[in-house]
């Protein structure tokens, strides 16, 4: 699956953020989903993303991301690519962040999928954080959300600090 998207992607013609084309990019991306070696979010850091912006490939590199979630990949490189996910839908920029959002929007399944497979707390946590930003249906959300009960890290557990679903959760 990875291979499939990263062959579809127009790498020679997405300016990195790196000032050359993208098409390292595509090698990184190769590489970590067939090793768990690569610190996914590092090694894109200044090429697809930095904490103050997301450069032209972000929407390419969340296309991939979300290939690597449909694919059987080591679970330390699934989660590195998840993570970086939700570091493009949470971006920062013009226009950017939203086309990330609506790339990763075409992937909820797979988010819930995550939530199903309950691989690890950061995997768990990272796809419920996802789909709090995406999931339109939240009704749906809040009845996975109940469903996973201890599996969520306990402040994403409905009425806790930072449950995402409950607008009325404080810090008090």
């Amino acid at each position: 699956m990875v291979d499939l998207e990263i062959a579809r992607q127009p790498w020679d013609d997405i300016p990195c953020g790196c000032s050359q084309s993208a098409r390292h990019l595509a090698d990184l991306l190769r590489r970590a989903a067939q090793s768990a070696e690569i610190e996914l979010k590092g090694a894109t850091e200044c090429h697809v993303w930095s904490p103050v912006v997301l450069y032209s490939p972000a929407p390419a590199v969340a296309e991939v991301a979300l290939a690597a979630l449909a694919d059987d990949l080591s679970q330390q490189a699934h989660e590195q690519f998840l993570e970086l996910l939700n570091s493009l839908v949470h971006g920062e920029g013009t226009d950017l962040p939203e086309a990330c959002e609506r790339l990763a929007s075409r992937g909820i399944w797979l988010l819930y999928r995550e939530l199903a497979l309950d691989r690890s707390i950061n995997a768990t946590a990272t796809a419920f954080e996802l789909l709090a930003t995406l999931e339109p249906d939240r009704d749906r959300l809040r009845r996975a959300q109940i469903a996973l009960g201890e599996s969520l890290p306990w402040d994403y557990r409905p009425g806790m600090l930072n449950d995402p679903l409950d607008s009325s959760a404080t810090d008090e």
